[in-house]
């Protein structure tokens, strides 16, 4: 029963801010940051490390460290830092109030203020944040629009 109310005050708290922000994917197409499968989806998770349930506000891949990781739109390097939970990461405004967030990096390429092509190399995957593993680690990547997060993967160019 407990899991289900976390549940359910999850979608309510991030699933109807994240519905009511986006007007579309047709609005903004995304290249997936990194070529690899989506190793944990958008929405309540547990997670392994903190031992309890999470939002996860983005997507997150399983990747080999030193992966090259990629701006997923056209834009301007907004913000670059670490935290606790996403370790070293960049975000990326877009056109019409979007903005991506790479979290987990061992390295960064792109400086703030940087205007990036979709496809430019931003920095490399890295053990960073609250993460997992030692020869496998994982990239969140996240799509917010207007400070909600919503899920990116319907954004993702198909093919």
């Amino acid at each position: 029963m407990k899991a289900w109310l976390i549940l359910f005050i999850g979608c309510l708290l991030y699933g109807a801010a994240a519905i009511a922000s986006a007007e579309g994917p047709e609005e903004l197409e995304l290249q997936r940051p990194v070529k690899a499968p989506i190793w944990r989806g958008f929405g309540l998770h547990f997670h392994p490390v903190l031992r309890k349930s999470q939002m996860n506000l983005g997507v997150s891949f399983a990747i080999q460290a030193r992966t090259p990781v990629y701006a997923a739109a056209e834009g301007r390097v907004r913000e670059i830092n670490r935290t606790l939970t996403r370790g070293l990461y960049v975000v990326i405004e877009h056109k019409r109030g979007y903005e991506t967030v790479y979290a987990h990096l061992a390295q960064i390429v792109v400086e703030p203020g940087q205007r990036v092509s979709v496809g430019s190399i931003i920095g490399y995957v890295g053990a960073e944040g609250t993460n997992t593993g030692n020869t496998t680690h994982l990239l969140r990547f996240e799509l917010h629009r207007r400070g909600n997060a919503i899920d990116p993967e319907p954004y993702f160019r198909k093919g």
